[in-house]
């Protein structure tokens, strides 16, 4: 896995926490929770290796390759799984 890779999943396991925590019992903010996600995601590197990946470009430890999207999908499955 490359750097922007790892970047993209990095910072996607960070909003998938936020995401996660709404999920929790108790007492919830919709709105705190939207802007904890958008505050990792929307960070000009996160951004720009997003860029990458989706592009195919390779990066310093490897080439993008057709196993980008793996980690997403296993992310989006957990995330709704837990769902009430």
């Amino acid at each position: 896995m490359d750097k922007a890779q790892k970047t993209v999943v990095r910072s996607v396991e960070k909003a998938k926490d936020s995401l996660a925590d709404y999920l929790e019992p108790g007492p919830r903010d919709c709105e705190q929770t939207i802007n904890k996600s958008l505050d990792v995601l929307d960070q000009d590197e996160v951004v720009e290796a997003v860029g990458k990946v989706k592009n195919g470009q390779p990066g310093e430890e490897g080439s993008g390759g057709s196993q980008q999207d793996k980690p997403a999908r296993g992310l989006r499955g957990e995330i709704l799984d837990k769902a009430p």
